[in-house]
């Protein structure tokens, strides 16, 4: 998720009354914008899933692990929407392989 990373890094909170969440290219060096968790939200909402989902690394970061309770729906039709976030991913410096686990209900 998208934070200010201000008072875990100094321990006191910043007097800046929020100016760093001012809009795109605007944000002071302390806010940190997960691109991961943007890429990954887009999916889940373009899929229609409506439970949560979660992901994890394997220890080299090569691979991630992808637990939904619909699989499928992420995938898409004939592998269209896995194939087009692989390759948002790869374009936002994710070259990683994606392998999905079905369960039947995730952490929310």
């Amino acid at each position: 998720m998208n934070t200010c990373l201000y008072e875990p890094i100094h321990g006191s909170f910043p007097e800046c009354d929020g100016k760093c969440k001012a809009g795109p290219g605007k944000h002071c060096p302390y806010y940190f914008i997960d691109e991961l968790w943007k890429i990954m939200s887009k999916w889940k909402t373009e899929s229609r899933v409506d439970k949560s989902i979660m992901w994890k690394f394997n220890r080299d970061r090569t691979k991630m692990y992808v637990y939904t309770t619909k699989p499928g729906y992420m995938i898409g039709y004939h592998g269209s929407l896995i194939e087009k976030y692989r390759n948002l991913l790869k374009e936002n410096g994710f070259e990683i392989e994606i392998e999905f686990v079905e369960c039947e209900d995730c952490v929310s």
